[in-house]
């Protein structure tokens, strides 16, 4: 394992009580969407990046876990991403999560994946409490959730009092069953209060919110002497001062990076100066046996290889994203319809390459693991091009997506239908393939009939795999279009 070269490290002044003694210190490690990636992506050679055994291997021999026992965080979105968790719904997870040290995590909107029996079930094993202090219920009928808006964890001699914030747009995104966020600002003011009351001599905030947006809220909050906030849901790898001098700090995904800082905290004050702050990588040789052994995981490493089925297909080298993979998984959708006109697959909904080697029903799992149909609906041209940037600035769906075509393709300033060889008529009708997630979430498409063409989106690929045997001698990268349609 090796540290990051954007390592930051920022020494500031030691924080004075009122009868001048040192502040106490509180360390704290925090991940952001780690994705159920309880193994690391292979690397050459042997290493992995990432990993859940890798991490905690990390947290040992850099952050003395075992010794020091720093608060241990998370941003949300602990679950879906390979099969080995997604396959088992999140249970191969939350112990391993529990044994890694979590305290507390923020609510994110892949919690609701497996829906909310599943969360509660998943939340009593994990062993630490889901937070989000912005939630508000839409309907009546909404389910109870097993979400709190804050917890106090004693830490380091500390009482912390730990925020959650979830997006305030969560029912745009995820079905969360008659559930919202809301302003972000408005719930840290209602909210660190009451945390202060039940004792929080500290506060921090975990939340499932993208840097930039995090940012502007710790700079409207800054009187709730905040010192630092934990970001998530955008992936990204990023630190940095609020206006106020708040640290908002967004830890990376898979288990691939996570943060470390340090915090000279006045129990007298409930004031905290943010000392220190690092971002760190984890890849490197694979977790020893022991230690994926105490994170129990393989029982169900074992159970899935049980389950996984014949293999499929074959690739030497592997599909990598975004066009390799996309143009594969588009392509083999417009093959079973071919009635249609064009296929179009958010990039988000793909979550991994497919890595060199055997092709089994679970390496498609862990490409695209969400359980959604494939059904083609008829809308103009003019609706088709609102899903797209004018050709030659990129592909950028207008809610935030970007959508990989196939059967279309950017030539000069137009789209190009491949069928007819021309511009897509805006006053036209066209059929065209999206998954059962884009069809409800999207308000071009959400009222519209559509024709079910798969009941779920991989068995394309499935079906196509059968019918074109690959190998190591006849890979199947032999058989996809790499080259990119739009511009990037």
């Amino acid at each position: 394992m090796r540290r990051s070269p954007s390592v930051v490290a920022l020494t500031l002044c030691l924080l004075l009580g009122p009868a001048g003694l040192r502040a106490q210190p509180l360390a704290l490690l925090v991940t952001g969407d780690s994705h159920g990636w309880l193994e690391g992506a292979a690397q050459a050679g042997g290493g992995r990046q990432g990993g859940a055994g890798e991490t905690l291997e990390a947290w040992r021999s850099r952050e003395g876990l075992d010794t020091a026992h720093p608060l241990v965080l998370s941003c949300g979105d602990n679950y879906t991403g390979p099969a080995i968790s997604t396959f088992f719904q999140g249970a191969s997870v939350a112990p391993a999560m529990r044994a890694m040290g979590y305290q507390a995590s923020a609510l994110g909107n892949h919690e609701f994946d497996f829906g909310v029996p599943q969360l509660a079930s998943l939340t009593a094993a994990s062993g630490f409490p889901y937070l989000a202090c912005n939630l508000t219920r839409l309907a009546a009928s909404a389910p109870d959730l097993p979400v709190q808006p804050f917890a106090i964890v004693e830490s380091q001699g500390l009482k912390v009092g730990v925020l959650g914030l979830t997006l305030r747009d969560l029912s745009h995104i995820a079905d969360a069953e008659g559930w919202d966020g809301t302003d972000y600002a408005a719930a840290l003011r209602t909210w660190a209060p009451r945390a202060r009351q039940a004792g929080a001599q500290v506060l921090v905030v975990v939340a499932h919110v993208p840097y930039d947006d995090l940012k502007a809220v710790a700079g409207q909050v800054r009187d709730l002497d905040i010192p630092v906030f934990f970001g998530g849901h955008s992936h990204e790898i990023t630190q940095g001062q609020a206006d106020n001098g708040a640290w908002v700090v967004n830890a990376g995904c898979f288990w691939r990076e996570y943060a470390r800082v340090d915090l000279d905290c006045d129990t007298a004050t409930g004031k905290a100066v943010v000392r220190d702050v690092r971002l760190e990588t984890v890849q490197g040789p694979p977790a020893a046996a022991a230690t994926e052994a105490a994170l129990g995981l393989p029982p169900w490493q074992r159970k899935l290889k049980a389950a996984a089925g014949p293999v499929l297909g074959h690739t030497r080298a592997g599909l990598r994203l975004p066009w390799q993979l996309a143009n594969f998984i588009t392509d083999t959708w417009l093959k079973a319809d071919p009635k249609a006109d064009v296929a179009l697959c958010n990039l988000g909904g793909i979550r991994q390459d497919l890595f060199p080697g055997d092709i089994d029903r679970f390496t498609l799992l862990s490409a695209l693991p969400f359980e959604d149909g494939l059904v083609a609906v008829t809308i103009k041209g003019s609706t088709l091009l609102g899903f797209l940037s004018p050709a030659g600035k990129g592909f950028w769906h207008k809610q935030g997506e970007i959508m990989m075509p196939a059967g279309l393709h950017e030539k000069g300033d137009a789209w190009v239908l491949d069928k007819t060889g021309k511009a897509v008529d805006p006053a036209a009708s066209y059929r065209v393939l999206i998954n059962t997630y884009m069809k409800a979430m999207t308000p071009q498409t959400k009222g519209l009939p559509g024709d079910l063409i798969a009941r779920n989106w991989r068995d394309p690929l499935a079906e196509f795999l059968k019918a074109h045997p690959s190998s190591d001698t006849k890979p199947l990268e032999d058989w996809v279009d790499p080259r990119p349609r739009a511009a990037e």
